[in-house]
Formats: structure tokens, sequence, C-alpha cells
């Protein structure tokens, strides 16, 4: 059940609430104080409402006041579990057409007693058993999950940004209750608006069978994959969901295991993992590349460079073609793999000079020193210019060239706008951010590639445009 949680009870409020009720199950009234004027509010709505309601008691004992609320009849009334009072037991025992959530919370960490605190709860007299705890990494959120994951009666909550999965997940690992909130008017730390909850999740066709994807990186806040994919998951009625999901360098291994343990079926993996990725990775489609940004059951593979040369060869024949790659990282290595891979010849270039010789060893090219070329591919993270670094790159383009830009927004970078100045052939990074998922999705799913890559492009097309228009950030999306 979807609860629309509203921590100020006003006339204003409750119009506001009417428009979602067709998408809710109930309404969670959070008192945090009460007076007359609030009651009569209150006491007048109840005769008129169409939906299931909550009253969460978050003050005090006030044996007189919560009498008079329940006495209203709520379908739930939420009070904290180390509340020992007789008369809330006498309240229980009058009024037991009132069903009572017990609940724990902590909003500064994540408690590693999870159980012995539910041990405790379970004492009182509840139907539900609610445990909102604050997550100060994902991690932390994922540990939570998968500890509570068979409790069918607990209501799981972990707060804060990182713990925003917790949320979208709910109805998919059973949980009796979750709560949302008005657009712009959050109750409680990570909660996800409603107006997000269903246009970006879907989460009207979210439940127990739906499959899990996500994203797992750090940072993973910029990306749009989470509103493209689950775009695509919506268009082609999937039973699945997309979630971004940040880790960090430090905290993988964990992670990966968490997220087997609550059933993901496949991951999209971006900086700083992809490299540590391999090497934690028993089976990897194509051993060259030794990094890899997507995983499937238990097979792990690369898209980044099939996405990247399947661009450059929609213009021109890639076999014999020069190809003069900026950049070592991880996506730089897989479209070096594939070009040669595909018969065409990569030149490597990197600002550090020790750096571009060691990957013309390992992957036996040869490193820039001024060869002509026939492409160029812009992959490193100095796309945005504006430095000493971006000025290098931007004096490598030649004039006319083919060029292809790895990242994705905004949609023409300073390095593809120096391409068109100098009447070059722009290949913008949206479309390679399309194409790799494109694969990852063939990967997972099984999915036609070109199906998937129109529909990513044309969504992702959408969302950076409307961004542009109301504002001029520069991120990056994975």
């Amino acid at each position: 059940m979807l609860f629309l949680s509203l921590k100020t009870i006003s006339d204003a409020h409750f119009a506001q609430l009417n428009r979602y009720l067709h998408r809710l199950d109930g309404v969670e009234l959070r008192f945090e104080h009460i007076d007359l004027a609030t009651f009569e509010k209150i006491k007048k709505w109840m005769k008129t409402k169409k939906c299931k309601v909550i009253f969460a008691w978050k003050m005090a004992v006030d044996l007189v006041w919560m009498e008079r609320l329940l006495a209203l009849q709520p379908d739930y009334f939420d009070i904290d579990h180390q509340v020992d009072d007789e008369g809330v037991q006498c309240l229980q025992d009058k009024y037991p057409k009132s069903a009572w959530i017990i609940s724990h919370h902590d909003f500064e960490k994540m408690p590693h007693n999870l159980l012995a605190i539910l041990s405790q709860m379970r004492q009182k007299k509840g139907q539900f058993y609610k445990l909102a705890l604050f997550s100060q990494s994902s991690l932390d959120a994922l540990w939570m999950l998968s500890v509570l994951k068979n409790e069918r009666d607990v209501i799981a909550i972990a707060m804060g940004e990182h713990g925003r999965l917790s949320r979208a997940l709910a109805p998919i690992r059973g949980a009796p209750i979750n709560y949302t909130c008005l657009p712009n008017e959050r109750s409680a730390p990570g909660q996800i608006d409603v107006d997000e909850l269903f246009e970006v999740y879907h989460y009207d066709r979210l439940g127990v069978h739906t499959q899990l994807y996500g994203l797992i990186g750090d940072p993973v806040e910029f990306s749009y994959s989470h509103i493209t994919h689950n775009d695509l998951f919506y268009k082609l009625n999937l039973p699945a969901l997309y979630l971004k999901i940040s880790v960090s360098s430090e905290n993988f291994s964990k992670a990966i295991a968490y997220l087997n343990a609550l059933g993901f079926k496949g991951l999209s993996i971006t900086t700083p993992l992809k490299e540590i990725a391999y090497a934690h990775t028993e089976c990897v489609e194509e051993e060259a590349v030794q990094a890899i940004n997507t995983y499937v059951l238990n097979k792990a593979i690369n898209t980044d460079g099939k996405g990247a040369v399947d661009l450059i060869e929609r213009r021109k024949p890639i076999y014999g073609m020069r190809i003069l790659v900026l950049g070592a990282g991880a996506t730089a290595q897989a479209i070096i793999c594939e070009i040669k891979k595909r018969g065409g010849e990569p030149i490597v270039w990197n600002r550090t000079m020790s750096r571009a010789k060691e990957l013309a060893k390992r992957y036996d090219c040869p490193f820039y020193q001024g060869q002509v070329y026939d492409c160029i591919v812009q992959a490193t993270s100095c796309g945005f210019g504006g430095d000493s670094q971006s000025e290098e790159i931007l004096s490598l383009i030649r004039p006319n060239c083919l060029a292809l830009e790895v990242i994705a927004n905004p949609v023409k970078t300073p390095f593809l706008n120096e391409v068109e100045r100098l009447g070059g052939e722009c290949i913008p990074g949206i479309q390679m951010f399309a194409r790799q998922a494109a694969y990852q999705f063939h990967a997972w799913l099984q999915l036609d590639i070109e199906k998937a890559y129109m529909l990513l492009y044309e969504k992702l097309t959408e969302i950076l445009y409307e961004k542009t228009r109301h504002s001029t950030q520069l991120t990056r999306v994975y």
C-alpha cells in the first residue's frame, strides 16, 4: 500500500492531495503538534475521506489527544516502540478498529543490531513494524534490505539520499506499506515525491515479479539513466526497474554481494568501478579489455567499445581507418580494443606520455606523435573545456575530420564545437550513451539493439534539450 505523508495539515494541502488520490492507497497525517483548530480540520476531512488513513503520533504521550484522534477511527495508528505507557495499551484495546504500527526511527545512523531492535519492537502489539533508519551510504541501505528481506510485516525505510532505493524497491520486496510525498513537500529525508515515483519509476507497475537492474559507480547522481532505462521498460511493457546506486571503490565487493542477495539481474558499471569490476570477475567476455561496464548474471562484458565503433562505422568503414583515441581510462581502452577487433588502426594519446606508451604497448598500437588520422575520439574527462588540459585536447583536432565525443551532457561540448568550427563531422556523446546502453539491454533481455538504441536516444534527447532550456550546468551522463 502506498501512503502519501503530510507533515503540514491544512486546507490547501488537503486540496492538493485530492489530485493524487487515484494513485494512492492512503494518506499519513503526521502529528508533531496538535491543537483544536487542526483537530477540527481533520475531523471534518475524515467524514468525507476516500482512502485509508494513518495517524502518526510524533510527540510525547498525550492520552487525551490520542484518544480524540483514535475516536475518528483511522485505519492505522503509528507510535514509537519506546513508548511504554499502560494508557496506550488501554487505548489499543478500546479502539480495536485501528491497526497499530510500531515504529523505530534513527535519524543519524544505520544501527547494526536490526534484528535485536525488531525483536524488542515485536514485544508490543502491532500489525506492522516500521524501521526508518538513516543511511550514510547506499551500502547501508542494501545491507538493511538484505537483512530484512524475509520480514513480511516490516516496513523498512532507509532514510537520506543514499536510501532512496529502499522506497523504490518497497513493492518489489513485498513491503506492506510505503510512503511518498507531495512535490517539494518532503516529510522525511530521501522521500521520492509522488510525481517522480509514478512518472520515472512507474510505481503502479512494480511488484514481486519485477526484475531489478541498476547503475553502480561514484558519483551517479548526475546520471539520467534511471529516467531513460525505466522509460524503455515502460514503453516495451517489461516488468523491470532500473535504479542508480552510489558505490565507492572500497565497497564494491560488499555491494555486489548485497545486490545479488536482493535478486538484481544486471548492472551498468561506471567510474571508478570498471577496472575494479574486471579484477573481481572470473567470467569476462572480452579478456583484452581490462575493464567492464556491464554485469549480466555471472558474466561481465564491456559495451563501450561496441557502442562507439558502431557509430563511427555508420559514417565510414572502420577497416584500415586510423583513429586517434584520446584518454587512457576504461572507456578509451574498450574503444581501442574494438577498433583493433574490426580492423581499424588505433593511435593512443594521453596527456601523460608514460601512460600513453604503456597503453600502446598493452594493445600493440602506436602512441600519438603527430601522425595523420581519419577520426578522433574524445574519451577523457576533460571534455567540458575551460582548463589547460582541455586546450591541449582541442589543439589535436585537425580540419574536416570525423569526431566522436563520449560525454553526453552537454550535447555540444567544447570539443565538438571546435570540430564543427574546423569543418568536421560530429558524433555527439548522446549517441554513444544510447548505443552502449542498447548493447546492455541486449545482454540483459535480448532486446533488439536498434530498437533499444532509438528509444534510449529519443528519451535522452528529450531530457537534455529540456534541461538546456532551464540550465547551463554541465554534467556527465553515464
